[in-house]
This record gives C-alpha cells, structure tokens and sequence, in this order.
C-alpha cells in the first residue's frame, strides 16, 4: 500500500513538472548559440565526433578539457536572422570569449558570452553570462571536470543565475572498427536559472519556466568509423533530459581531412519544442580549417615555447526554427604544439648520448 501511495505522488509531482515545463525556444542552448563548434555538433557531451576541448566545452561537459597541454584562447560570434513580421528587429547576436590554461594540477578555463535575441519565436532576450571550471585526468581513461557559472539577465524585467556543473569522461580505446570510443556524461545547471523574466516560452500562452532547465543531465557517445592517414570519419550521438520533462537528441556527425580540415554535421531533435510547433529539421553544418603559426623572433613567444602554434577558424550554419537562421564565426588559438611523443626512460647501467 505505501509503495502505491508513494508511486501516486510520484506520479502527481512528474506530471504537474511535465505541465510546468515552458522555457523560451532556444532557451535550453542559450550557452552555445554563441559558437560555431557547439552549434554545429563540434561539441558533445563525449567531445564531439573529432574531439575537440576548447573554453566553451564547459558548456556541454567541464571534463571534456583535462588532457588538454596547451594554453588556448577562443572567440566567437553568431548573427541571427528573423523573417517573422511579428518582430520589432529582425537581427539577435550572440558573442563570447574564453581561455583554457592547464597547470601541473587541473586544467583551468573560463569562459563569457553575451547573447541579444528578442525575436517572438525565440525570445531569449538579453544576458551576460560567465563560466569556469577545473578539469583533471584521474586515471589513464578517466577525466572529471567541474564548473560554476553565474548571470544577468534584463531588459524584460531582470533576473539572476548562479549554478554549478559535473562531468566525466571515459575513453575505452579501439572496439573492433570503432576508433578512439568514448562516453561522456554531465550534470548540468544545478543551481538557480532565469525564470522571472517576461518572455515567451516555446508555448507563448503559458508563464516561463527556469532555463536553462535545473538538472539538466547529459550523455553521450563518440567514435571513429574510419581513419587512414588522410581521412577521419567519425559519428556522435547524445541524449539531454532537463529535469526529466523533455527528451533532446543531437546526432552528428565529422570528417577530418589531414587533420587540417574538419566539416561537421548535426541534427537535433528537441521533442517538447517540436510539440509546440518550433520546428528545426534542417541540420547544422559547420567548417574548421587549422593553419601553423609562427612566432620565431618574439622574444616572449620563444620563452614561453609559442614560437610554433596553431589556430583553428571556423564558421557554421543552422536553421534554428522555421523562421530563425543563424550564421556563426571564430577561432582557436593554440600556443605552442602538443607533445606527441613518449617520454624516454633510461634503465640503470643504460648508455646516454
């Protein structure tokens, strides 16, 4: 009898959060509307189809960071485009800056993005917002990461965000023909998140609801399906629950091209917007190229070993809704080149050059 009672007022609490549940559209990625990588499936909870850990990783995992070996600075920008007449502008923005520094330690990174998008059927509205995390390789397959972030909100009323965000990471290696496979996880948004503000919520005839949604959980896979020394192929997958109350999918997926060149594709599918007609079947497309710097001659580059570094530029597409485009840019700047190679141990009685 108790564990009927218990299943009932289980059941009552799902179903009146389930009616709760309206954020704006677009409010569950209102961190990553800001970059190319995160907007095009660059970024997954299992560190997108190719890997790649920059600041704004934090977003999706703070693991995702904790073998990087270089310092990195990362910019970005997203224009976005309305052709609904119900709006007074037709232009949102979003724009964002980090840096990732490993130490002996933990590998750090921060991170800002400011987004500006005011149009009815996305109406996010106005919010500075800042991130930082540390992240740690604790064992040879394991990194965990964790985060805070905290933000503003105004222009529709004002409102203010404080939360916190775990990750974890595991590599398993080479099954069969599937390549560097790996599992991510995260616990997102753990804290308070933008509610009393006036927006639309993806259902306009409701209050909104917090957003991004507290206890958010991710995960995700990734794998190579075929590498040579020109091609990369590779393929991710993720499932986003915020709170239980909605069901998001992310599928992508990644060429690399003599690791210089790097195309990814991705399709999302978030079934409440979906439910309330915000639709966005057309997938995302996103290009990087990586190019060598040289910095032989400054004198400050060549102390710190930057003298050989990397940066990677990259743009990105997607159609948000049936009416909302974006058209994304930035870059990563890498300082100085990754080790690749195995240390060299020397036995006792071993002849030294």
């Amino acid at each position: 009898m108790k564990k009927i009672a218990l299943s009932i007022v289980f059941g009552a609490l799902m179903t009146a959060s389930l009616a709760a549940y309206n954020p704006p559209a677009g409010g569950e990625s209102l961190f990553n509307l800001s970059s190319p990588k995160n907007l095009s499936g660059g970024a997954t909870a299992a560190g997108g189809p190719i890997f790649s850990a920059t600041a704004d990783s934090l977003n999706v995992n703070p693991a995702l960071t904790g073998r990087e070996q270089r310092v990195a600075l990362n910019a970005g920008y997203t224009a976005l485009f309305s052709s609904e007449s119900k709006n007074e502008s037709n232009f949102g923005s979003a724009a964002q800056l980090g840096i990732l520094i490993p130490t002996r330690y933990f590998v750090f990174s921060g991170y800002t993005n400011g987004t500006f998008i005011d149009f009815y059927e996305m109406h996010v509205g106005n919010s500075f917002n800042a991130r930082a995390g540390l992240a740690k390789e604790i064992m040879e397959n394991l990194v965990i990461g964790l985060s805070a972030n905290g933000g503003f909100a105004w222009g529709h009323d004002s409102d203010w965000l404080l939360g916190a965000n775990v990750g974890a990471l595991y590599t398993l290696g080479d099954l069969g023909f599937l390549k560097d496979f790996r599992i991510g996880a995260s616990v997102l948004n753990l804290g308070k998140n933008y509610k009393d503000l006036k927006l639309f919520g993806m259902d306009a005839t409701e209050s909104i609801s917090d957003f991004p949604t507290f206890l958010t959980l991710k995960g995700g896979v990734a794998a190579s399906v075929f590498r040579n020394d020109t091609l990369d192929i590779a393929v991710a997958a993720d499932v986003t629950t915020p709170f239980f109350q909605n069901i998001i999918l992310d599928f992508a997926a990644g060429v690399a091209i003599k690791d210089m060149v790097f195309v990814n594709v991705m399709e999302t599918v978030n079934f409440r917007e979906i439910a309330n007609s915000h639709k966005m079947f057309i997938p995302a497309i996103g290009v990087s190229f990586k190019f060598d710097l040289n910095f032989h001659g400054n004198s400050y580059a060549e102390k710190n070993d930057w003298a050989d570094s990397e940066m990677v530029v990259s743009g990105a597409f997607k159609t948000m809704y049936d009416s909302v485009y974006a058209v994304s840019g930035g870059a990563d700047l890498y300082l100085g080149k990754e080790d690749t190679d195995a240390p060299e141990i020397h036995l006792f009685g071993d002849d030294e050059d």
